[in-house]
């Protein structure tokens, strides 16, 4: 699919519409001009006032976007979506093989996505030493960081990869990420999105200790406005609150509060999400508690942070 500027830009020309009869009033001409050539995105607010002007509607300009078919069945992410889901081994493979070479960098990007998933799913000898090779993991790196702004499809992929990076890489697109989600808070399910990048984020924070920057991603979560159209959410965040606890100290708060969270699931038939609940809470409390013995034996504080006390949490 092509940039959303990139089509505006044709369908303004098949219209016969001027840049200035479409986008005063919206954004600069400089502005307009970068969205047309894909080098910037508009707010939705912003897009739907142009796609007004255009006289066409936003599922005829995804369906133009799209190549005049639907996008659903056409995306290549939708594909492995669909098959690392369900743990489709073959169909993850096949997308591989078909796409590695392709010329097509998002096609590459799938593909290295798809063999680092394939990794998650083998154990014993068969796993390989590594999600991928090093030369795939710079190319999902460099695909990210040559963008000059991130949409829905760039927040995905980070989404889904962040882990094969180091901590320092990490930090820095989520900083990207997190801001360019932002420029689509009047867009639908924002909250959803926002809730699940962050609680995702913070859980791998806690996870593998740490814990200051698993904080400040907590603060920015809690700042979120809850409604109970997202319950699944915000179970989410209550379970990230149980693994700060847990990161803190407070054992037993925590695994109450992580039950809880569990209860919650259950009763709604989510009975993988419960137990992973549990499995994360038990498995960051017992990380701390060694790590904590540890800095203790040498006089030091885990990660140079001060743990807050019960108070404060």
């Amino acid at each position: 699919m092509s940039h959303p500027g990139q089509t505006a830009r044709s369908i303004r020309l098949s219209k016969g519409f001027s840049q200035k009869e479409i986008y005063t009033g919206i954004v600069s001409k400089s502005y307009a001009i970068s969205f047309e050539q894909g080098k910037a995105v508009l707010s939705y607010h912003d897009l739907m006032q142009v796609l007004e002007r255009l006289c066409v509607t936003l599922q005829e300009f995804e369906f133009i976007r799209a190549g005049y078919r639907n996008p659903e069945s056409v995306s290549l992410w939708r594909s492995f979506a669909l098959a690392a889901n369900s743990k489709k081994r073959e169909q993850l493979e096949e997308l591989y093989l078909l796409h590695r070479n392709d010329k097509s960098d998002y096609n590459k990007v799938i593909a290295y996505l798809s063999r680092a998933m394939l990794y998650s799913f083998s154990s014993g000898t068969s796993r390989p030493p590594a999600p991928i090779p090093t030369n795939e993991q710079r190319f999902l790196a460099d695909y990210l960081l040559k963008k000059e702004s991130w949409m829905l499809e760039e927040i995905n992929l980070f989404s889904s990869y962040y882990y094969l990076f180091d901590a320092d890489t990490q930090r820095l697109f989520m900083q990207s990420c997190y801001d360019s989600l932002r420029r689509y808070e009047d867009y639908p399910h924002y909250e959803e999105r926002m809730y699940n990048l962050l609680t995702n984020y913070i859980t791998h924070c806690y996870r593998r200790l740490r814990r200051e920057e698993g904080d400040q991603w907590l603060l920015k979560l809690r700042a979120l406005p809850k409604n109970k159209a997202y319950l699944h959410q915000l179970i989410l965040a209550k379970r990230s609150e149980a693994l700060h606890l847990a990161a803190h100290g407070h054992t037993a708060a925590g695994r109450a509060l992580a039950a809880e969270s569990a209860a919650i699931f259950r009763s709604l038939g989510f009975a993988a999400e419960a137990e992973d609940t549990l499995q994360d809470f038990e498995a960051t409390a017992q990380a701390y508690q060694t790590a904590e013995q540890t800095t203790r034996q040498t006089g030091g504080l885990l990660c140079g942070y001060k743990p807050l006390s019960p108070a404060s949490v």
